[in-house]
């Protein structure tokens, strides 16, 4: 009897009071801990102890040229957009559902999640709703991703180069180059942009879905252009909303043109296919002051 209740008896592990109360620091000691420089928490792509995964039937039966093929059909996309929008909580974005996808991108319902709806009442108001086919699918698509680090590790990549990203807005796209780690943002190998050009912005019409650019925003964005050095196609659509001025036809000419085209001389990277689209033609005068270009023009429609 004297042996079970000796056995059964509790004994405090070395180092820790006997009555296994915790030990709260002093404020000196704090102070110590803080001033202290923290340990670099190890990053998802390090491959620095990390398990093997042998059980995991993906390792173990399947080679790394199989494992490839599934990490590509799960998390790549070649034959339609991937919306990058900007939620309440950071960013998000959702495969295009369009029937059509090779459409112009701003003709796109599924590229915003909100849609113009009059608000109760009738007053003339307007409110943003969302719309349920068009919620974002980010969670399906980065599942994959979470289930362990050797996943992550050997897919992550196929993620940013096997994917169309898109993007209507100019401040989204410089959000998402700070957001992104830099060689992840330079690993995107396609990217289009849709944008709506305006010199300058004298009124909205709450009809209008896409509110006008700030030229200093599109010079921003181009340098943000010119800094992604792992892209292979990249498609600008360039439109212009006439109706947002008292007087569009000094607008629709040679300077809007040049504003909106010389930026785009600063990138100097060697893309394949780098496209313009833009609403009306070039005139001799404008072709002579852009000067030798990188880039394919195309013409389009403007905003209607």
């Amino acid at each position: 009897m004297y042996l079970v209740r000796h056995f059964r008896k509790k004994r405090p592990r070395s180092g820790t009071p006997a009555d296994n109360r915790v030990q709260y620091p002093d404020a000196e000691d704090r102070h110590h801990r803080s001033s202290q420089p923290r340990p670099q928490p190890v990053t998802p792509t390090s491959s620095s102890n990390m398990a093997q995964q042998m059980y995991c039937p993906l390792f173990s039966k399947l080679s790394a040229e199989l494992r490839l093929l599934v990490y590509k059909a799960s998390l790549g996309d070649l034959s339609r957009p991937t919306h990058i929008l900007v939620m309440t909580k950071g960013f998000s974005f959702t495969r295009c559902l369009e029937p059509d996808p090779e459409k112009p991108g701003l003709d796109h319902k599924c590229g915003f999640p909100f849609y113009f709806a009059p608000s109760p009442g009738n007053d003339g108001f307007r409110e943003y709703r969302m719309e349920p086919p068009y919620i974002p699918t980010r969670e399906r698509l980065v599942s994959l991703l979470l289930t362990c680090r050797r996943i992550y590790y050997e897919s992550v990549d196929i993620l940013y180069t096997h994917n169309i990203f898109h993007i209507k807005l100019l401040g989204t796209l410089q959000l998402f180059s700070k957001c992104l780690m830099p060689h992840r943002f330079q690993s995107i190998r396609i990217l289009h942009l849709s944008v709506v050009l305006q010199k300058k912005l004298r009124r909205w019409d709450d009809n209008i879905f896409y509110p006008p650019e700030d030229e200093a925003e599109w010079d921003n964005s181009c340098a943000v252009l010119a800094s992604m050095i792992g892209l292979r196609e990249l498609k600008i659509e360039l439109r212009h909303s006439f109706w947002l001025e008292r007087n569009p036809g000094e607008l629709m000419n040679d300077e809007w043109l040049l504003r909106a085209l010389k930026p785009l001389s600063t990138i100097q990277l060697e893309v394949p296919i780098f496209e313009v689209q833009i609403p009306f033609q070039l005139t001799g005068n404008v072709k002579s002051r852009l000067g030798q270009i990188r880039f394919e023009i195309i013409y389009g429609e403007p905003l209607w």
